[in-house]
Order: structure tokens, then sequence, then C-alpha cells
């Protein structure tokens, strides 16, 4: 898959995160109990399974609500539209619901990755096309070089000639 498909999924994903954690922050503002942190051994796995499950229930229902406004998205980067493969489309929806609930920092760190291996290709690209334009400056000089050869020869051959043509006067 081409890098700049994956950095727009990977940006969409950030958004859908950043959405899903707000919501996040929101409902443990409604329940303090979520919020405490350092609860003792049991009880804050608990807590923190629950708040897990809050992420990826929330995941979904913001890739869910967003799903109208990412019709045109996953048609470019996936090639399906909704009215065509609804399943698909589902599934895709839910895919991005359960990656969001992963957290922006998660993907924020991916989209690092990826955009460094982008200016990598475009790295290599300008040595390629440095080195491919050095090569057709060198082969202009071979090519020079040749021509110059080439007439000196000529030279050397017609003055062959004419000293013998000299001599044969003489």
């Amino acid at each position: 898959m081409d890098v700049t498909k994956l950095i727009a999924i990977v940006t969409v994903l950030i958004t859908l995160s950043i959405a899903s954690e707000r919501v996040v922050e929101i409902i443990k503002g409604l329940f303090p109990k979520l919020s405490q942190e350092n609860l003792e051994g049991a009880d804050e796995a608990k807590r923190k399974a629950k708040i897990s499950l809050l992420a990826v229930i929330c995941g979904l229902i913001t890739a869910a609500l967003s799903s109208k406004l990412l019709e045109k998205t996953i048609e470019q980067l996936a090639g399906i539209k909704p009215d065509q493969d609804v399943g698909a489309y589902i599934l895709i929806i839910v895919a991005l619901g359960l990656l969001a609930s992963g957290g922006s920092a998660f993907w924020n760190s991916i989209l690092e990755y990826l955009l460094k291996i982008k200016d990598l290709k475009v790295q290599g690209v300008k040595k390629e096309k440095v080195e491919a334009e050095k090569a057709e400056s060198l082969k202009e000089i071979e090519i020079e070089k040749a021509k110059e050869l080439k007439e000196l020869e000529v030279k050397k051959v017609e003055g062959l000639t004419a000293i013998e043509i000299q001599r044969a006067r003489g």
C-alpha cells in the first residue's frame, strides 16, 4: 500500500481517536470513580478494564456517527461505497472504531513513522534523479570526447593522405 494512503488512514484514525477520547473524558467526569487512580489491586484492574471498554464503545459510536463524513475518504482509500457493499462498509466503520479506541497518542506516533518513511522515499527519489543527471552528463562528455577523437583520426588520415600525395608529386 502506498505510504500516502497509510498517512490518510492514520490521520482519520487520529481524528476519530481524539473525538472518542473527549467523549471518554466527559463520561469519566460524570462518574468520578472512573477518574480515581491508584485504587487497590483488583479495583484498579476493574477500573482500567471499564475505561478500556468505555474507550472501545466510544470509538465505535464515534466512527458510526462519523460514517457519513467518512464516505468519500473510505471510497478513495478502499474503493468501497456504502450503497454498493453495505457489509464491507459497516466492517470498515467497526474496524475504524476499534482502532480509534487505541488512542490518539498511539496513532500520532505511527503517523510520525509514516511521515519519516515518506521523507526517506522522497530523498531516495531525489538521489536517484541526481545520479541519473550525473550519468547523463558523463554520457554527454564521453560522446564529445568520442567526436573529438574521431575528428583527430580524420585529420590524421587526411594528413597522411596529403603527405602521400606530396610524395607522389615529388
